[in-house]
């Protein structure tokens, strides 16, 4: 039976790609500081957890032992990006490196900057307008180049913002609510904008699908997802639930003033560019990899229920 190690099984992209590849007949280990507990109720029972932590490296040289891939999950607070995403990637890149593993990286669109680069696919030169994305440049590079030195391969798959029931703290899950029967849509910007979202079951899936297909030591393949606007949005809720939608403009003059007692709110800010103006990721490459299992996507109103947004 083939054998994955997933890192950060209890955050949205670590959750579901455990979930896919034990559904696909995959041996899934896992770290876990809290046990079976730290887990969802879905995982429970079905995955080896082995006590331990990310950022100790003989625990997860122990949980890699016998595997073929690691799947990185892992995901510090915006506020301890720069100290801990790097020291953190490289224990499992070490380990990848050193027992000739592949890597499963979730890549996002902070690499670039939609004013410049609207549309992206994986040949489109990496632009980015942040410190965060200046890190995961850095993060991806630092994957690239240990790929390039050692029998370590990469498959680093990208994605606009994540929908789904265990994903932490995603945009939509602070943008989406129901007051009094009404549904309330909070705007980070003009609410005709679009934006790009991703619901991870979808994600997950294409990338274990990924696994059985031939690929280079190292692979990127970009996720396209849904894209709309709040305003449309709005639209599907109303068509699909026949409550009303309110739409109202979200507060980041109160987000600002907060971030001074709260610094992980400063990264918040930090991404507000990625709501003024759209980007869109090309699924070509995808589509060319899996064919017309690429193009299967969840319903947009279903992913929301599912993902007990609405």
């Amino acid at each position: 039976m083939k054998k994955a190690l997933v890192l950060g099984a209890s955050g949205g992209f670590g959750h579901y790609m455990a979930a896919a590849l034990l559904e696909a007949g995959w041996h899934v280990v896992t770290l876990c500081r809290g046990g079976q507990t730290s887990l969802a109720p879905e995982l429970r029972g079905k995955v080896d957890c082995l006590q331990g932590d990310a950022k100790n490296t003989a625990a997860v040289i122990k949980a890699a032992l016998g595997c073929s891939i690691l799947v990185y999950g892992v995901n510090p607070p915006y506020h301890k990006w720069r100290r801990d995403s790097l020291s953190l990637l490289s224990v499992s890149v070490d380990i990848c490196r050193e027992q000739g593993l592949k890597m499963v990286f979730p890549g996002n669109v902070y690499n670039f900057d939609p004013a410049k680069t609207p549309h992206v696919d994986e040949n489109t030169a990496f632009n980015p307008r942040t410190e965060k994305g200046r890190m995961r440049v850095e993060m991806e590079s630092h994957i690239r180049e240990a790929v390039n030195v050692s029998n370590m391969t990469a498959l680093i798959i990208r994605c606009g913002d994540y929908i789904g029931k265990y994903a932490p703290s995603t945009w939509l899950s602070e943008l989406l609510s129901e007051q009094q029967g009404n549904i309330q849509i909070q705007c980070p910007d003009k609410k005709e904008t679009k934006h790009s979202f991703a619901y991870l079951p979808n994600v997950a899936s294409s990338a274990v699908a990924l696994l059985d297909t031939e690929l280079g030591d190292f692979e990127t393949f970009h996720f396209a997802g849904y894209e709309f606007s709040m305003s449309e949005l709005a639209t599907e809720i109303k068509k699909k639930t026949g409550k009303p939608v309110i739409t109202k403009n979200f507060p980041w003059l109160v987000i600002r003033l907060f971030s001074l007692l709260m610094p992980k709110l400063k990264g918040v800010i930090e991404l507000r560019y990625l709501w003024q103006q759209p980007m869109s990721l090309s699924g070509k490459k995808l589509e060319g990899y899996l064919g017309a299992d690429a193009k299967k996507q969840t319903p947009l109103f279903e992913a929301l229920t599912e993902s007990d947004l609405i």
